[in-house]
């Protein structure tokens, strides 16, 4: 708000990716980051809880603009990458 009123415009970068992991995944999920961050990419992490449906962090990466979501299969533990529905405006 204070740059606002001083007429300085700060570019805010849309996020790339989401990476959506459960506690416990942090291990695999965070050295995911790094890596699609040293390749420019503007990435977020998601911590996955019980109380939040897929659809919900679908609708979270979509609202941040972001191209891919990442989550870790529950059975396989292979990451899934996922385009999040941007909604289209009419």
């Amino acid at each position: 708000m204070a740059l606002s009123r001083q007429k300085i415009d700060v570019p805010a970068r849309m996020t790339d990716s989401v990476i959506v992991y459960w506690e416990g995944e942090e291990r695999r999920a965070i050295p995911m980051a790094q890596e699609l961050r040293a390749q420019g990419k503007n990435v977020q992490l998601l911590k996955q809880t019980s109380m939040r449906s897929m659809r919900a962090c679908e609708a979270f990466a979509a609202a941040r603009g972001a191209n891919a979501l990442i989550y870790f299969d529950r059975k396989t533990g292979l990451p899934v990458l996922v385009e999040p529905q941007k909604e289209v405006q009419a």
